[in-house]
């Protein structure tokens, strides 16, 4: 360890190291008493899997996304990975699918160290904060969810976005864990390998594309994530990135502007949070007194 990191009070390597594993086993053997609890050896699921989820798949990925946040400045995940395990495996029980599997992503931890090396926050101040935030979590939390839940029965009118989207939710869950069972899959039967196989072959070659002709390939990231975006959002954004390039650029000049926009943008979802939280508290204090009133 170098002055600097002493100075900041970062812990050993091998201290960081042994937390890390001990976390890791112990997330291994809580998954795998939750899963195979009541279930014959013979049916278990293979501790095998939870194993390399910990200890292999998850360092992997967050070396990955570490790289990615450093050169792209995002993160990057693989999709269906603990499902495909699940298929593989063979294993038929439903309590797998509600499960915390240990994978795990800590990339974004990359972007936190940075921060504390920028601002010189101490890695001590940061663990004091989380030993003095997460009991008072645990205890407002009960208190928070109690005073929701007798505002008035969950799902009603009172949480539109719950009376809409849980049922969807539920149905998609359903699907899955059910997926594995005797009888007809609708699951299976919506799996269509030459549809994905052709998807990955066409998003190789449109990335080797973009990669010969010397076009970043965070325009293939934007089209997708305005093609799975609502709408209302990709227009807003769309409009918004016209407005920077064209006007704004210009009158403030590119470079400028471009290091502006992370201000901004901070900025402007500070305040839709506080506008939010603000309109939240607005509408629990209504219902709290009644619509009487």
């Amino acid at each position: 360890m170098t002055s600097r990191d002493v100075a900041r009070g970062d812990p050993p390597f091998w201290v960081a190291l042994a937390v890390w594993i001990v976390a890791s086993l112990g997330f291994v053997g809580l998954s795998y008493v939750l899963i195979n609890a009541g279930l014959p050896a013979e049916e278990r699921f293979s501790i095998w899997w939870l194993v390399g989820f910990a200890f292999l798949f998850t360092p992997m990925n967050t070396y990955i996304n570490a790289r990615m946040s450093g050169i792209a400045g995002q993160h990057a995940g693989i999709p269906f990975v603990s499902e495909a395990a699940i298929f593989t495996s063979g294993h038929r029980g439903v309590a797998i699918w509600f499960a915390p599997l240990p994978i795990s992503n800590y990339g974004q931890m990359a972007d936190m160290l940075k921060e504390t090396q920028l601002t010189r926050t101490r890695f001590t101040s940061i663990l004091k904060a989380e030993l003095l935030v997460f009991p008072l979590m645990i205890v407002t939390s009960f208190i928070f969810w109690s005073y929701i839940a007798g505002l008035g029965p969950v799902p009603s009118e009172n949480y539109p976005y719950v009376q809409k989207f849980w049922p969807q939710f539920a149905q998609m869950r359903a699907l899955w864990a059910a997926s594995m069972q005797e009888g007809q899959s609708l699951l299976m039967m919506a799996l269509k390998p030459e549809l994905i196989v052709g998807t990955l072959i066409g998003t190789l070659l449109l990335f080797s594309g973009f990669s010969a002709l010397g076009i970043s390939a965070q325009y293939i990231y934007g089209g997708l994530g305005a093609m799975v975006a609502y709408p209302h959002n990709a227009v807003m954004i769309f409009l918004g990135a016209v407005l920077g390039r064209y006007v704004l650029a210009k009158k403030f000049g590119r470079e400028k502007w471009t290091n502006y926009t992370p201000i901004l943008a901070v900025g402007f979802l500070s305040g839709m949070g506080l506008t939010g939280m603000f309109s939240i508290a607005i509408n629990f204090l209504w219902t709290s007194i009644g619509t009487g009133y």
